[in-house]
């Protein structure tokens, strides 16, 4: 009877260190996925923050765009100012004669 006590407890004993190691490695393991989990985490945020600093910088140059003229308006532009001072010029002629 002893002896099959003996033979019980060395094999609980043995389950023991087993389970010991085994909730020993889970334990690094999981320390492990919570590293990982932090530093993406960190990713995300940063990606968010980037993202959000190009989508105002898009609405930015949209804005920009929008309001800045294009070439050929430019021209036109010009080209109505160029018109007016003619005809202006021409005023003054006429009124000095």
């Amino acid at each position: 009877m002893a002896k099959e006590l003996q033979e019980t407890l060395s094999r609980i004993a043995e389950k023991h260190r087993f389970l010991a190691a085994r909730y020993q490695a889970l334990l690094d393991q999981n320390n492990s996925l919570k590293e990982r989990v932090a530093e993406l985490e960190k990713q995300v945020a940063d990606r968010d923050s980037r993202l959000e600093k190009l989508e105002t910088r898009s609405e930015y140059l949209e804005i920009s765009s929008a309001i800045a003229p294009n070439f050929s308006e430019l021209e036109s532009t010009r080209d109505m100012v160029a018109e007016l001072v003619r005809e202006i010029d021409r005023c003054i002629a006429d009124l000095n004669t």
